[in-house]
């Protein structure tokens, strides 16, 4: 299992080939968001785009705050890996680390 960064969900909501063929091959039974970029992602929605949003967020599994997301966030942030990382992306990580996953991203 990937978790995927938000930025994989609006690429493919956006209809960027390479990132909707790269999925393909991995495949969305493998691909999983945070509840954060679940946040995120109905904060950038448009009006008129609620069902096409719930449907592509259905697609991924789904990960959860938990206790160790948050052990995980607070151990980021006090190291503060790169000394420049933005909390969104702390988060991110922190899923990751609590899941012992691996992150997709589009830069």
């Amino acid at each position: 299992m990937i978790l995927c960064d938000t930025s994989v969900y609006f690429e493919i909501f956006r209809g960027n080939e390479q990132v909707i063929e790269e999925v393909g091959k991995i495949g969305f039974g493998n691909l999983a968001i945070c509840d954060l970029s679940v946040g995120e992602i109905y904060f950038g929605m448009r009006k008129g785009e609620q069902r096409k949003t719930k449907e592509l967020i259905d697609l991924f599994q789904r990960f959860h705050f938990t206790k160790e997301v948050s052990k995980a966030f607070i151990e980021i942030m006090t190291n503060r890996y790169g000394r420049r990382i933005q909390i969104p992306d702390a988060l991110v990580a922190s899923f990751a680390k609590a899941n012992s996953r691996i992150i997709y991203a589009q830069c």
